[in-house]
């Protein structure tokens, strides 16, 4: 199981200090959802004046219903956050091959760099013939998000606040997580069945999730060196101790509950 705390991501992301980390995602996360409303509204409203559209709502508004200068700038952001995404998801396709299906130490790195090379291009190339040929892309897209959210998503949280989490327990965890939500969204998605609210694909995805990693961890203790490394994540550097420092961390978490609160009467009461 693969943990890592928020005390050790600045070296990964070159942040001046954990902290910085820590704010840069509060404020991401506000920013993430105040566009994600802001473009589903405004696609709710192009839809109402033509009708026919489907997921490609915004760049025919763009193209139809702006003046030239701010279609061309919403067309550049979304070829940008296209290719920002593709790029990143790659890298993992590559690094997943080399580091989790290989083994470093019987693989050399110049090998285990074309196998990752390789990897990437065919990757992109499939993608490439979806997006041709399929007419609801952006349903693959949605359809690809919530099965892999609800498959690791219950792990990603044992991994760090559990501590009876095994490695065959996340393995559980995930391989029923993955199954039940990939099932379900192929029924809806693909052959036009219907269930409730309380059984979307998501939430049985977390529900299989949660009861793989109780089977999984049955007769299973974590190991010495899993315990350790876990222990490791909740020890902060004495360098990020600063009374200032933290309590500026602190304010912006007040402000994320705030936004929090309003988002959720906008919402039940807008």
């Amino acid at each position: 199981v693969v943990m890592v705390s928020p005390w050790q991501t600045s070296r990964y992301m070159m942040a001046k200090n954990e902290h910085v980390v820590l704010r840069s995602a509060i404020w991401a996360s506000m920013g993430v959802i105040t566009v994600t409303m802001l473009l589903y509204f405004s696609a709710a409203f192009v839809a109402s004046v033509s009708p026919e559209l489907g997921s490609d709502t915004m760049i025919w508004a763009a193209m139809n219903m702006m003046p030239t200068l701010v279609g061309v700038i919403l067309l550049t952001g979304v070829l940008a956050a296209g290719i920002s995404s593709g790029s990143t998801f790659l890298s993992l396709i590559g690094f997943s091959l080399t580091n989790d299906l290989l083994d470093p130490q019987k693989v050399d790195e110049k090998k285990r760099l074309s196998i990752s090379r390789w990897g990437m291009i065919v990757a992109s190339l499939l993608v490439l013939v979806m997006a041709f040929f399929a007419d609801q892309i952006f349903w693959i897209m949605y359809f690809g998000g919530t099965v892999i959210a609800g498959g690791w998503g219950v792990v990603s949280f044992a991994s760090i606040w559990s501590k009876k989490l095994t490695e065959r327990g996340a393995f559980y965890s995930m391989l029923l997580g993955f199954t039940g939500c990939f099932v379900a969204r192929l029924y809806t998605d693909v052959f036009g069945g219907s269930l409730p609210f309380f059984l979307d694909s998501f939430f049985i995805g977390i529900y299989l999730s949660i009861i793989g990693m109780f089977l999984g961890n049955m007769g299973q203790t974590p190991t010495e060196e899993e315990i350790r490394q876990r222990e490791k994540l909740f020890i902060v550097p004495e360098a990020e101790k600063d009374p200032a420092m933290m309590r500026r961390t602190y304010n912006t978490y007040k402000v994320h509950i705030v936004f929090s609160i309003f988002i959720t009467c906008l919402f039940i009461f807008g």
